[in-house]
């Protein structure tokens, strides 16, 4: 179901950005070290790590800050209906982020590199379309 990067460790699991597992957080967890992420309950998290002593690394939908944390503050989302929907609203998010900046005058384009990425993030088709013709 989710596409896996091979690590050193066998019983690691790391997942491509565009095709991660999700997870919304159901306990508060303040940080204790500087590279964990503090959750409030209902935070969406999108997993790209995960551990076998029950530690994941992901990043919040929110704000894009990303840490490590205990997984059983956590629950996975497996609807994939779901996640589509968290994508969808992502997308969405970071297309009013870019028009408020242009607007400002802080950003002259919404077709950054960052904002690139942050689409083919968030549209996993994205990464599949060419430009090439006849294939």
């Amino acid at each position: 179901m989710f596409t896996y990067i091979m690590s050193a460790n066998p019983e690691e699991k790391i997942y491509a950005e565009w095709d991660c597992p999700q997870a919304i957080a159901v306990h508060c967890y303040n940080k204790n070290q500087d590279d964990e992420l503090s959750l409030e309950v209902g935070d969406m998290v999108n997993v790209l790590r995960k551990m076998p002593d029950g530690w994941f690394f992901g990043q919040k939908g929110n704000d894009g800050t990303s840490g490590w944390f205990p997984s059983s503050y956590v629950q996975q989302i497996l609807n994939d209906h779901v996640r589509a929907n968290n994508y969808r609203k992502r997308l969405r998010l970071i297309q009013a982020a870019s028009s408020v900046s242009a607007r400002d005058g802080a950003l002259r384009s919404s077709s950054t590199p960052l904002m690139d990425r942050l689409r083919r993030m968030s549209n996993p088709r994205f990464l599949f379309q060419t430009d090439v013709t006849g294939l």
